[in-house]
């Protein structure tokens, strides 16, 4: 007794079209996500994005606060509280 009760070419070629059909959305599936990944990459290497987070410079509504984090790390780190900077900095969030 067969387990199916179709005939056997009926579900070679039932079954062979699935696989096709699974193929097929494989290949989509994965063009798609090369597709994706060369935009990222593209968008990654524009020399006007900051590599991480955004520039906050004045006027941005969290100026005056990263402003006052920046200027108590650098107190908090420095061996000699006299000293004062040479350089201006530079916010980025």
């Amino acid at each position: 007794m067969h387990p199916f009760p179709y005939d056997d070419i009926h579900a070679e070629g039932e079954l062979a079209n699935e696989i096709q059909q699974q193929q097929e959305q494989l290949i989509r599936e994965r063009q798609t996500k090369r597709a994706k990944a060369q935009q990222q990459e593209a968008a990654s290497k524009d020399p006007e994005m900051p590599l991480v987070g955004n520039w906050v410079k004045e006027g941005h509504q969290n100026y005056v606060l990263m402003y006052n984090m920046l200027t108590g790390i650098r107190i908090a780190v420095r061996s000699n509280p006299t000293v004062k900077f040479s350089y201006p900095m530079m916010l980025i969030l």
